[in-house]
């Protein structure tokens, strides 16, 4: 009698499998050719065709909670720069009417100085107009020595007001614009994976076949992705073309006949 091949394993060992299916391994290169590197399994591919729409929430959730942070940390910065601006404003105008006392005091010193001879008047006068001048120029020049000694602080605080603004006048469009790559991004995962389709109904069919093959005992070897070539070719008599076929193909490596 003879042993038939196709009888299942009941010792518990199991057919040796070479290779990755091939509708499988041409899925990852496509897939990788679209620059698309995050999946790691078939599963993973289809689990992500099929919560595409709960990702796509999910990201959009995420980008509204980056805004809505943004936002609580935009106010309580514009509050801690409107206390540090008003801060920086008083000091430099305590440092600004300092200076100006410090040169009145000197012009006070200077005028009071008498002259010994037609020199010393001379330098004095000069000394006296110069501190005069320098305080006039102070004086006028207060308000804008304050601003610029406060420049900084204050475009940073403008900087800040303007974003809270922007984002606070119309969140859903800043939400837009924050999830925008990322969004554009699993938008195009979905539509390669869709043009894709035919091979991962491909790949999930041969899945199943060598799962049932796999379960043959360990006198069977399944090569996956065999591919074979033929000198000369064969051709097919409708087509007239050469015969290239990739397929799983299984052996048994062990033939016996029993009487």
């Amino acid at each position: 009698m003879e042993k038939i091949p196709g009888k299942l394993s009941l010792s518990g060992s199991m057919c040796k499998t070479y290779h990755t299916i091939g509708s499988l391994t041409t899925l990852k290169s496509k897939l990788h050719e679209s620059n698309i590197h995050d999946f790691k399994s078939l599963k993973e591919v289809i689990d992500f065709q099929d919560s595409y729409q709960n990702i796509r929430q999910e990201l959009i959730s995420h980008h509204k909670n980056i805004i809505e942070k943004e936002i609580e940390e935009l106010n309580a910065e514009l509050a801690y720069l409107t206390t540090e601006v008003e801060k920086q404003k008083k000091q430099a105008e305590k440092e600004n009417r300092s200076e100006i006392e410090i040169m009145r005091e000197r012009l006070n010193v200077s005028l009071s100085e008498l002259p010994k001879n037609i020199f010393q008047k001379i330098i004095l006068k000069l000394k006296n107009r110069l501190y005069q001048g320098r305080i006039k120029h102070k004086e006028d020049c207060f308000e804008i020595e304050v601003s610029r000694a406060i420049k900084d602080i204050v475009d940073h605080y403008s900087f800040k007001n303007s974003r809270h603004k922007s984002i606070s006048s119309d969140i859903n469009g800043a939400i837009r614009q924050s999830a925008q790559y990322a969004l554009a991004e699993i938008e195009r995962k979905k539509a390669r994976i869709d043009e894709l389709n035919t091979f991962i109904l491909g790949a999930l069919g041969e899945q199943k076949v060598v799962k049932v093959l796999e379960s043959l005992s360990d006198d069977f070897h399944l090569i996956n992705d065999f591919s074979a070539s033929f000198t000369p070719a064969l051709y097919s008599r409708k087509k007239m073309s050469t015969s290239s076929q990739s397929k799983s193909i299984i052996f048994w490596s062990h033939p016996q006949v029993y009487s």
